[in-house]
């Protein structure tokens, strides 16, 4: 793995590829990485990792060491499968680690935030607290392939129904249709609130969710970049009316 001192660096003239760890140092002290290297991040500074080109996993058992004070030590888990990315953040609160899908919803989340005009300084500046802007780029390409495809799934306003009918199940609820073949349709406020969160707390598994696999040839099935679906199996019981 090579480390990569943004704070010393500076401007990276090479596009990032591979799998590749950031470490943001967001605390008023200087904190120690002790493994898979041994640097110290000075308060603001930026540290990027990167396994060689093409590939998309840190492997099985992978940690990252981070020391925050003389006694106060993080050992974090890397992402299993296919990731691309790691940002790892110490700040007051303590150390926490976020995969691809993460820095995928961050992104997005900040890219609210940024005109066209400097669109990627903005977006670096903004996600996780700042980033290096070679890191986001790379990452907004990878993981958005573009501002126009980010603005379909993230600004553009909903598609508007093409018809309306009433459910004969459920009392007044409207079932939308979107499309008629193959047939794609919505019926918004189909549970509450609280029993939604219920079900993908307490059954769904809400903090177990998996890249989706998709089949290949043989019979069997792998996972794939370009499935961004994260996927756990619920168990209904039939016969328990709760």
């Amino acid at each position: 793995m090579r480390w990569l001192d943004i704070a010393t660096v500076g401007i990276l003239c090479e596009v990032l590829e591979g799998a590749t760890i950031v470490v943001l140092n967001r605390r008023g002290n200087s904190v120690e990485l002790t493994h898979p290297e041994s640097v110290t991040l000075r308060p603001g500074a930026a540290h990027v990792g990167r396994i060689g080109d093409g590939v998309t996993s840190f492997g099985a058992g992978g940690r990252v060491t981070l020391e925050v004070s003389g006694t106060d030590s993080h050992s974090l888990a890397l992402p299993e499968g296919l990731q691309r990315y790691a940002v790892v953040v110490a700040n007051s609160s303590g150390v926490t680690l976020h995969d691809t899908n993460d820095l995928q919803v961050e992104l997005a989340l900040a890219a609210h935030r940024c005109p066209d005009a400097d669109f990627m300084e903005c977006l670096a500046g903004h996600a996780f607290g700042g980033m290096p802007v070679v890191v986001v780029t790379e990452a907004f390409r990878e993981l958005w392939h573009g501002k126009a495809y980010w603005e379909l799934c993230n600004a553009l306003p909903p598609a508007k129904p093409l018809s309306i009918q009433p459910s004969r199940i459920v009392a007044g609820k409207r079932i939308e249709i979107l499309r008629h073949s193959p047939l794609v349709a919505s019926i918004s406020g189909f549970v509450s609130q609280e029993d939604c969160s219920n079900i993908m707390h307490n059954f769904a598994g809400l903090h177990e969710l998996n890249q989706a696999r998709v089949g290949t040839k043989g019979g069997t099935t792998s996972t794939s970049e370009s499935r961004e679906t994260l996927t756990n199996n619920m168990m209904v019981n039939w016969d328990e009316n709760n």
